[in-house]
């Protein structure tokens, strides 16, 4: 039972094929092969989603298990040899004392023809029973000589209980006969024939079982080899135990492995999170991007929609105002006027809040807090709505709620409360058929003294007023009173929205109740600091005498002929010299020529063909030009009258025209003494 020769240990005389070895570690060879399929699965998992970063994570963990694998296989091995070399020691330290004992004994003088009752054999047969029923990790003793022949053949083999149960019932576990030849070679005894102790602990099969066996030389009294005495024990306790002391070994291997899977699932997990969080991060700046660029787009279009429809409009006011002079002596083209003039104001209130709504939608909603009279911002409310009032046969009351309580000025934003107060009177004078409106504005003190009070408006109304199904929306966008083809009021559904939100910039909130036929009340609170200083006036500048503006040349930058016609007019009719070009180039090349009369004022549109007026005044101003300079522009957006004064105008004022705050705005420029100093 000898396999082909691999490599040989001369100390042992073992011979160990490659089949052999693979059979004797296929254990950890196995364990081997699921760690590693183990870690390329984790890794084919995250293939695609950690792309490129695979390489490097790829490379550390392989190279990290194949480490741990080759030191685990040493381990293993070392664990194997250790409990082998200890089961070896325990099955070679019976061979020579037996081998010595049988020399005492005697065996020297056996022969192949010593009869089966001969005292000695029989001696030596008691002696090894004797010798298993004390040791039972043996499995079998016996002696072998070479015959005649050349072969070996059993000397001394005597009845053996492999199973243990007491009994010597069948011919494995009888005696064996002395000469029995044994049919295979055995390179162990050979070397035990030639004095070296041998031992095989590749299992071994014969018709007594399977073992792995010992053999150490017996001598004769000059000291001769004269037989060999073989020690067999149970290749499957041999194997198990060897077994299991790898397993053991295995299982720290396995362990360790199974961390280093575990860290490289973490590590991918990790990575493809971090990869994923970046691509968020790079989908959410998109997205802002995106929608910065529709928010600036939608900005831009608005501002452009805004000034080309301004325009427009400031010519159709501008001339129904003209209409409404010249023709107060004609009652039919007077309510043709004022039928213009009224629509007109409604187009530019509708441009307006569409304007706001987007100014709130984007955020840009700017607040500028100044020192307000409550009182006077309620009256210029009341007085801007009083001639419809009046129109409709209805009474438009301001009061005060207990004066003695109501500061001078708070610091609010004037234009904003205004904007609301406006709305919320407009809307119950539009509403109200019969009966009256009324504002009472109170100043309910602050909880805490560190806290600042809040200025209530109530407007008060004695309309149909409104269901609760209606109240439920009222304040969104586009909501109406009354949703259906043939309502009897008008209007666009943004001005109750867009006062709730201006309401809530203002640090206050709009409160509304209201029955079906009892009217309703809107109040308005807004958080109020108390300002000591006096309130910043609201009026537009005051002009004196009827031609505030005579002897002044004025420069009128304008493309829009209609709009040129209409503000020269207005100026010419304040006394002023009015000259006009139709683009901001033409402008510069006028103010900039020596040979020119002098120009006092300029009003600069600031969208104009060829050179717009942003750059006219840039380029004047670099120049050295220090005239005085009125931005006049159809653009009313956020930032409009910042970017206006920072490219160097003195003033800034929207269309379509107040002629009375423009005629004062120019007087009180006029007055204020020296203009603007150049830009370096």
């Amino acid at each position: 039972m000898v396999k082909p020769d691999v490599w040989r240990d001369d100390d042992t005389c073992k011979v160990v094929s490659v089949t052999a070895w693979i059979a004797a570690n296929l254990d950890y060879l196995l364990f081997a092969a699921a760690a590693l399929t183990a870690l390329v699965m984790v890794l084919a998992r995250f293939r695609r989603s950690l792309a490129g970063e695979m390489s490097w994570v790829g490379l550390l963990a392989g190279g990290a298990m194949l480490g741990v694998l080759a030191l685990g296989w040493f381990r293993v091995d070392a664990a194997g040899g250790e409990i082998k070399s200890l089961l070896r020691c325990s099955v070679e330290g019976f061979a020579p004392t037996y081998a010595v004992e049988l020399q005492m004994l005697g065996h020297e003088h056996l022969s192949f023809d010593t009869p089966p009752d001969h005292p000695l054999y029989l001696r030596l047969i008691e002696a090894q029973k004797r010798w298993l029923a004390v040791n039972p990790a043996v499995a079998d003793v016996y002696t072998v000589r070479r015959n005649a022949e050349g072969r070996w053949a059993f000397l001394v083999d005597s009845e053996t209980d492999y199973d243990r149960d007491g009994r010597f019932d069948n011919d494995r576990e009888a005696r064996t006969r002395i000469g029995e030849e044994y049919d295979e070679e055995s390179q162990e005894w050979d070397a035990a024939a030639a004095g070296r102790p041998a031992f095989n602990d590749q299992p071994t099969a014969d018709r007594w079982g399977t073992w792995v066996s010992a053999a150490v030389p017996i001598r004769n009294a000059r000291g001769e080899v004269d037989a060999v005495l073989g020690v067999d024990y149970p290749a499957a306790e041999w194997t198990g135990a060897i077994d299991s002391a790898r397993l053991a070994s295995t299982a720290m291997v396995g362990i360790a492995a199974l961390l280093l899977i575990g860290a490289t699932l973490i590590i991918c997990l990790l990575k493809r999170n971090l990869i994923q969080r970046k691509a968020d991060q790079h989908a959410v700046t998109e997205a802002r991007d995106a929608a910065e660029a529709a928010n600036s787009a939608k900005s831009a279009f608005l501002a452009n929609m805004s000034h080309e429809i301004r325009t427009p409009i400031a010519a159709v006011l501008g001339y129904a105002d003209l209409l409404l002079d010249l023709k107060r002596d004609d009652p039919e083209l007077t309510e043709y006027a004022t039928i213009i003039r009224r629509s007109g104001s409604h187009l530019l209130t509708l441009v307006d809040d569409i304007l706001d709504l987007s100014r709130i939608e984007a955020g840009k909603l700017q607040v500028e807090p100044a020192p307000t009279d409550p009182m006077q911002i309620a009256e210029e409310a009341a007085s801007t709505l009083r001639v419809r009032a009046i129109e409709k046969g209805l009474a438009l009351q301001v009061r005060c709620g207990q004066p003695d309580r109501m500061p001078r000025a708070v610091l609010t934003d004037a234009t904003r409360l205004r904007q609301i107060l406006v709305n919320l009177v407009g809307n119950a004078v539009k509403f109200t058929e019969t009966g009256k409106v009324t504002i009472e504005v109170t100043c309910e003190p602050p909880a805490r003294a560190a806290d600042a009070g809040t200025i209530r408006f109530a407007v008060t109304d004695t309309g149909p007023g409104i269901s609760p199904g209606t109240l439920a929306r009222l304040f969104q966008p586009f909501a109406q009173g009354d949703d259906s083809t043939t309502r009897r009021h008008g209007g666009s559904g943004l001005g109750l929205s867009i006062s709730a939100r201006l309401a809530r910039a203002l640090g206050g909130e709009i409160a509304v109740q209201s029955m079906p036929g009892r009217g309703s009340t809107f109040t308005l609170r807004i958080a109020a600091p108390i300002s000591h200083a006096a309130p910043t006036p609201t009026a537009p500048p005051p002009v004196i005498g009827d031609q505030p503006l005579s002897g002044v040349r004025l420069l009128l930058a304008e493309d829009c002929e209609d709009n040129q016609r209409l503000i020269g007019f207005v100026l010419r009719s304040a006394g002023a010299t009015v000259e006009t070009v139709n683009n901001g180039r033409a402008a510069v090349e006028r103010l900039l020529r020596a040979s020119g009369e002098r120009i006092d004022i300029v009003l600069m549109d600031m969208q104009m063909p060829v050179l717009d007026g942003y750059s006219a005044v840039r380029e004047l101003r670099h120049a050295g030009y220090s005239g005085r300079i009125v931005a006049l522009t159809a653009h009313a957006m956020v930032g409009d009258r910042e970017k206006c004064l920072a490219a160097g105008c003195d003033r800034y004022a929207v269309k379509p025209i107040d002629r009375a705050h423009l005629i004062g705005t120019l007087a009180g420029l006029l007055s204020g003494g020296a203009p603007r100093s150049a830009a370096a």
